[in-house]
């Protein structure tokens, strides 16, 4: 996957090429990551594959719950409907917005983005209580954060370990292979013929024994 960045009015639009494998959502996630930290927090991610991996689809609902959270988002644009209908049934109620075209995705964000209107002047005699308004149930999207956020914390713990097991194998290959070093380098030392070198070496200890016993022999009394 290839990811290039453009920006159209005060959108930042990600847009993808090229298939997509589970890995690339680690890339999409830091480079969305990056921009909201930067204060870019209005995003628009443009995929042409008709499918992605759950794990990028998964990073995206995250990454707009963040965005939320600093008043931004992150959406989606794709002319490809099976992905549409894949993003909104990935969840219920569907948090991630989805568009069609690049106009739709910035017509959004010029509706969010509008100022409210100021509110016509009335007389304290014709205004009338306004009923209350029923209070928002933030519990399900809290809810969602959370189990969100398990889900990363629970893929986390199982990439250390599986880090973890790496090292130990490559651990264990080094000891394997620092042991066949020194056995090479003890066979190095030790020449090939060496019963033979050992023989001559004795047969001359004989020879140099006899030559001292004659020596002896021969002094003056």
């Amino acid at each position: 996957m290839k990811i290039s960045l453009s920006r159209d009015r005060a959108v930042d639009i990600l847009t993808t090429a090229g298939p997509i494998e589970p890995r690339d959502a680690e890339i999409l996630k830091a480079g969305v990551s990056k921009l909201i930290r930067d204060g870019k927090n209005q995003i628009a991610i443009e995929i042409s594959e008709a499918r992605v991996p759950t794990e990028m689809i998964r990073e995206l609902v995250a990454l707009d719950l963040l965005a939320r959270e600093l008043s931004g988002r992150v959406i989606v644009v794709t002319a490809q409907k099976p992905l549409r209908i894949e993003i909104e049934n990935f969840a219920r109620p569907t948090t991630l917005e989805s568009f069609e075209s690049r106009a739709q995705a910035l017509e959004f964000f010029d509706k969010i983005n509008a100022a409210p209107l100021a509110p016509l002047p009335v007389t304290p005699s014709a205004a009338a209580p306004l009923p209350a308004a029923p209070p928002v149930d933030q519990k399900p999207a809290e809810e969602e954060v959370k189990l969100l956020k398990e889900q990363i914390r629970e893929r986390e713990l199982k990439e250390v370990g599986e880090l973890r097991k790496t090292i130990a194998r490559l651990e264990d290959e080094n000891k394997a292979l620092l042991a066949q070093l020194q056995t090479l380098v003890m066979e190095r030392r030790a020449p090939p013929d060496e019963a033979a070198y050992r023989e001559r070496l004795r047969d001359l200890e004989d020879k140099l024994e006899k030559l001292m016993e004659e020596m002896g022999k021969e002094k003056p009394k």
